[in-house]
């Protein structure tokens, strides 16, 4: 009997953490635009958005793909002009644009996602 609650719990488990990772790494690999940089935001509890840094190049198209691991956020590049409007989880929101300054540039979100809300940030940086 013992042994047939260990099973049921390590399978139960096993649903829990391999079917949000699974799900994540499918759109990450097989539907992924080519050339797009990947940004999945993340409430400041669960680790920020990832990569915490994206660089790109000055005066080259950027295409970001961004989705959200938790919960509803924004993604607003204040000095860029950019807002990508709500980002919500699992589905996925994509913006182009084209930097005409090198620099290192924010990201922060702009929809209360959670009590450290305003730690929630990144950084676009453009090199020459």
């Amino acid at each position: 009997m013992k042994r047939m609650e260990i099973i049921g719990a390590l399978l139960v488990a096993l649903v829990l953490v391999a079917m949000p990772v699974g799900v994540f790494g499918y759109q990450l690999s097989g539907q992924a635009d080519q050339g797009c940089k990947v940004i999945i935001m993340r409430t400041y509890e669960n680790g920020n958005p990832m990569p915490p840094e994206t660089r790109v190049k000055k005066g080259e198209k950027v295409c970001l793909r961004i989705t959200s691991y938790d919960v509803t956020h924004g993604f607003v590049i204040s000095d860029l002009g950019i807002d990508a409007g709500e980002i919500h989880a699992g589905k996925w929101s994509k913006i182009e644009f084209v930097p005409t300054e090198a620099g290192t540039f924010n990201y922060v979100c702009s929809i209360r996602c959670s009590p450290m809300h305003s730690r929630v940030r990144g950084q676009i940086i453009v090199e020459e």
